[in-house]
């Protein structure tokens, strides 16, 4: 296992929300690495490199736009209270499956359903 460390950037996250996300990130295996409040700070946000990008709120829209310009990324909104959240990621992937026989295929489509029904690890 890597020994890097989860790089956390805090959008917008502030009052009690902001103490909740400082405890909770307390871990020896992560670290804030910038707090942000504005878009037009989005290209020291990119060059931060974070993993995780945690939003003062539940913002679909702001959420999206993270994405469109950080497509690795994951966008956790929480709520201004820290009691709720909504995870966003995009996961776009490609595997090679080279050659393929009938029974290959069929747990290929079986591991595909299987992942599907299991929802997002969290």
């Amino acid at each position: 296992m890597s020994d890097r460390r989860i790089r956390i950037v805090l959008f917008d996250v502030r009052g009690l929300l902001l103490g909740i996300v400082k405890r909770a990130t307390t871990q020896s295996d992560v670290e804030i690495v910038l707090e942000s409040s504005s878009m037009s700070e989005l290209p020291t946000l990119a060059a931060a490199e974070p993993d995780v990008v945690i939003l003062g709120e539940d913002e679909p829209s702001l959420a999206a736009r993270l994405l469109e310009e950080l497509p690795t990324v994951k966008v956790l909104g929480v709520a201004l209270d820290g009691r709720e959240a909504v995870l966003y990621e995009l996961r776009p992937q490609r595997v090679e499956l080279g050659e393929i026989s009938p029974e290959k295929l069929a747990s290929v489509i079986r591991d595909a359903a299987k992942a599907a029904m299991a929802g997002p690890a969290c």
